[in-house]
């Protein structure tokens, strides 16, 4: 993920360097790594489905901040590159795109596309800092 404001001259493994320019030592550096603890029961809290995907992956791979931006970003691999189902838009997918392509009533509710995300679930792994 990307994050606004990430620490300045400070930054955790996998990271090599940064670009962060917040000085407060509060700040997140990039490199963090984020997890939902195994303890919480997705299954149990209300979420749109790709927040669900989302948060099972950062259950159990984490979420790793990469670089700094103005907003919060999420990456994730293109899944065409891997196959030609298509599991956003496809029939079925995570969109529930009626005609199985991009089309303007897989996004209609593209706002709320984190709806239930539970962030403040969210907890950093310990991490060595460097400068």
């Amino acid at each position: 993920m990307a994050l606004p404001h990430t620490r300045q001259s400070v930054w955790a493994y996998p990271a090599q360097r940064t670009d962060g320019d917040d000085a407060d030592p509060g700040a997140i550096p990039e490199g963090t790594t984020f997890r939902i603890p195994d303890s919480i029961d997705l299954d149990q809290v209300e979420m749109d489905p790709y927040a669900r995907m989302l948060a099972r992956a950062a259950q159990k791979y984490g979420i790793v901040v990469r670089d700094t931006a103005g907003a919060v970003v999420l990456y994730a691999e293109n899944p065409l590159s891997s196959g030609t189902r298509h599991p956003y838009f496809g029939v079925n997918g995570i969109l529930h795109c009626r005609t199985g392509h991009a089309e303007p009533a897989c996004y209609a509710d593209s706002n709320n596309r984190l709806s239930g995300f539970p962030w403040d679930k969210l907890e950093a792994v310990k991490a060595t800092l460097r400068q």
